[in-house]
């Protein structure tokens, strides 16, 4: 069953990506014919926003009307952790702050018997972030 909040949700995320894809498309081209850009990125992850934006849409419209009920604490929390992640990013960097909560995510949504996965994705995640990103495409992280 749908929650009260799901279409409400679903439309701010929809208004949410178009306003990234209007700001992306704002991003200069490139000059050369056959380079990427610097805002090719930015477009391709709002054209991938958009389209899960608007599955949400049909699926929180397709299904029959929900309860009322409160949010679900995990989600919450969960919310809350990405915040604060993102705060904490510029004071202990981003290839850390990557694996710390990435693994304190899986303990959120896992639990503490979970640890082992925790420490197996938030290692993951440091090797991508600082091994993929800054070592080998050379990309400056905070």
């Amino acid at each position: 069953m749908t929650r009260f909040y799901e279409p409400l949700l679903a439309a701010v995320f929809l208004a949410f990506n178009a306003a990234y894809l209007y700001l992306a498309l704002a991003l200069p081209q490139s000059p050369l014919p056959d380079d990427v850009g610097p805002a090719q990125l930015p477009v391709a992850i709002a054209l991938f926003g958009l389209v899960l934006a608007v599955l949400y849409v049909l699926q929180s419209w397709r299904k029959q009307p929900g309860t009322k009920g409160p949010i679900p604490i995990k989600l919450v929390a969960f919310i809350a952790l990405v915040v604060l992640a993102s705060i904490v990013s510029p004071l202990i960097g981003m290839a850390l702050t990557l694996s710390l909560f990435a693994a304190l995510g899986v303990v959120l949504l896992d639990g503490i018997t979970a640890w082992r996965a925790a420490l197996v994705t938030g290692a993951c995640m440091f090797l991508i972030g600082f091994v993929g990103f800054s070592w080998l495409l050379d990309l400056p992280l905070p």
